[in-house]
Order: structure tokens, then C-alpha cells, then sequence
């Protein structure tokens, strides 16, 4: 089984992570996605839905069309679905149904509460999903989903998924 608590051995980037598709699932979930910030070595895309407040999907491409961090945030009300499409992004080592398995388990167990998160690793790829509520406003129930980038997240140590 892909499921570990340990970050990996970190990757510069999501390997072959194969962007069309992803946008592609997106756009078919009701997602409409931009370019939102181009730059001269990197271009932040954005996806949202205009019927889902406080709900979004958010990578940087370099000029080497290498992506490093996959963000997605969501409402804990609409966050299996949103999540489990980001969950299954197709790069080389991903285990997409195992991605989706672990986040429909973890959700239910990320307490609303500040650096309340788990880790785990697909391929050789570093997901958390954490409470980020406290981010937004103190009173909003808010995950985020991180692919790619690896680290503490101004927490201490994530507590290993059951």
C-alpha cells in the first residue's frame, strides 16, 4: 500500500504530472481555470466555480512547464468532492484511487482546529490535508489539500493516519 506517514524523499517537482487532463477533469466538475498571475519563470493557474464560495484549485507551472505544489481549498461541506478529483492527478507514480481512498478517510478525522493534518505519500509525492480555517477566518470550517510541497506548515509533526 502507497500510504505513509513519512514525507518522501522530496521531488523538485510533481513528476510528468499531466496538466491537460487535470484541467480538463476540472473544467468537466464545473471548475473554470485561468492563468492568473503570469510571470517570467513561473504562471499561476486558477480553478473555481462561481457556485462554491471559498472553494479553489491552484498550481504554478514554470517555464520548464514543471509543477511543483498542487493547493486546493474547500468548505469541509464540498471538500470530498473537490478533493477527491485533485486527489487523483495523473503524474507518474500516482495511485489515484488510493489518493481518493485516503482522502474521503481523512476528512472525517481533521479536527477544526489549528494545524490539525494529516500526511501521506503517493508515488514519491507528499499530500496533507489540513484544518485552514484559521486562515481564512476563525469561524469557517476550511481544508486545504497540498500536493507536491513538503513541510511542517508552521505546525508541529502530523499525527499518522489510521
Amino acid at each position: 500500500m502507497p500510504l505513509s506517514t513519512t514525507p518522501p524523499q522530496a521531488h523538485a517537482t510533481i513528476p510528468e504530472l499531466n496538466l491537460p487532463d487535470f484541467v480538463e477533469t476540472l473544467r468537466k466538475a464545473g471548475y473554470f481555470c485561468r492563468e492568473t498571475e503570469p510571470g517570467r519563470e513561473s504562471t499561476t493557474w486558477t480553478c473555481d466555480r462561481l457556485d462554491l464560495e471559498a472553494t479553489f484549485v491552484e498550481w504554478s507551472v514554470t517555464n520548464t512547464a514543471a509543477v511543483s505544489t498542487v493547493t486546493a481549498l474547500a468548505p469541509r461541506s464540498v471538500a470530498s468532492d473537490l478533493f477527491s478529483i485533485v486527489a487523483a492527478l495523473p503524474y507518474r507514480g500516482s495511485d489515484p484511487d488510493a489518493a481518493k481512498r485516503w482522502v474521503g478517510r481523512t476528512i472525517p478525522l481533521i479536527a477544526p482546529t489549528p494545524c490539525s493534518r494529516s500526511e501521506a505519500t503517493f508515488g514519491a509525492v507528499n499530500y496533507a490535508l489540513l484544518f485552514s480555517g484559521d486562515f481564512v477566518t476563525p469561524t469557517d470550517d476550511i481544508l486545504t489539500l497540498i500536493i507536491g510541497e513538503t513541510g511542517g506548515y508552521g505546525c508541529r509533526p502530523a499525527a499518522p493516519t489510521p
